[in-house]
């Protein structure tokens, strides 16, 4: 069975009876979802007590597994301007890391968690002082991590997500806190669709090389068009209509989006969550289906079983 993932909608949860609830999280297992990304908000902040109850229950009875997306804890994205800014953080996020784990174990969850970090700004801040402090930030999170059973790990960004100058959203970039941070508790989380806009638009590698592969431990998986990143158009993408300017974080419409890279780790037996991100507050905005959710997740799973297939019917010929 597929490792299918997707970012859990917890805004449309509050429009729905506790039934629904359960209804809903059942769905997504019925459709493959073997694992839903949180933001740290689900666990850390009081006001999603009462949802997260049922929510967490039916994760469990369905065999789906948590990971989860890092905010800022103290105030920023890891865009620290000097020492003493990085240690509070640094501070900050261990306590998160702490307090995290203390509210997953309440609900029986045990196992190895990944979380999934944007590395810091540098509008107007050295790259190179800021690259340093996030390496150090990385590493001693990661050993912290270790004590709790967290994965920490950096996500590949864009040259316009929407940042022009963060840290990770080039392949050198990712390169260099691979080899910077060999702590067994940090990882890649790859962003097929960043990657793939830099492919498409800056004619930047689609494919991560060998030393980067060996560290991905999650993706995010969505629709992307080419052009820049400011804002998204959702009304088009559930129209499927041609425009110039390019967007992420789209439902996916068929089967035409991330298939090389999808391909290449399932040939390279990525063994980790092919995880759909995707843009729910669009979906009211624009007036479009809900189904288009479960469509993407449907698709993806399709895609994923494609290329094992394909796998497996080489491996026959050859053997």
């Amino acid at each position: 069975m597929n490792k299918i993932g997707i970012d859990f909608d917890i805004n449309k949860m509050y429009d729905l009876s506790e039934k629904e609830i359960r209804e809903y999280v059942r769905h997504l297992a019925y459709l493959g979802v073997r694992r839903l990304d949180f933001f740290y908000s689900m666990f850390l902040e009081p006001e999603h007590v009462g949802v997260k109850d049922i929510v967490i229950d039916e994760v469990k009875k369905n065999d789906i597994k948590v990971s989860i997306h890092s905010l800022p804890v103290d105030g920023m994205w890891l865009t620290y301007r000097n020492r003493v800014k990085m240690e509070e953080g640094l501070e900050a996020h261990k306590k998160a890391l702490y307090e995290l784990r203390v509210q997953l174990e309440k609900y029986g969850i045990n196992y190895e968690v990944p979380i999934v970090f944007h590395s810091g700004y540098y509008d107007d801040i050295d790259k190179e002082e800021l690259f340093k402090l996030n390496i150090e930030f990385y590493t001693e999170l990661a050993k912290e991590a270790k004590n709790y059973d967290f994965l920490i790990l950096a996500e590949t960004l864009s040259y316009n997500h929407p940042h022009v100058k963060v840290i990770g959203n080039n392949w050198e970039d990712i390169e260099r806190l691979c080899d910077e941070i060999p702590h067994e508790n940090f990882g890649i989380c790859w962003d097929m669709g960043h990657t793939h806009l830099n492919y498409t638009e800056h004619g930047s590698d689609m494919l991560p090389n060998e030393k980067i592969a060996k560290r991905i431990k999650h993706t995010h998986i969505h629709r992307v068009l080419n052009g820049t990143l400011y804002g998204h158009s959702l009304h088009r993408y559930a129209h499927n209509i041609e425009f110039e300017e390019g967007k992420d974080h789209g439902f996916l419409m068929d089967d035409n989006f991330q298939d090389e890279e999808i391909k290449w780790l399932v040939e390279n037996n990525y063994n980790y969550a092919y995880s759909l991100e995707l843009a729910y507050n669009l979906l009211l905005e624009h007036n479009v289906n809900y189904d288009k959710v479960f469509d993407s997740v449907k698709i993806l799973n399709r895609r994923v079983n494609k290329f094992k297939n394909d796998k497996h019917v080489i491996s026959i010929m050859n053997s």
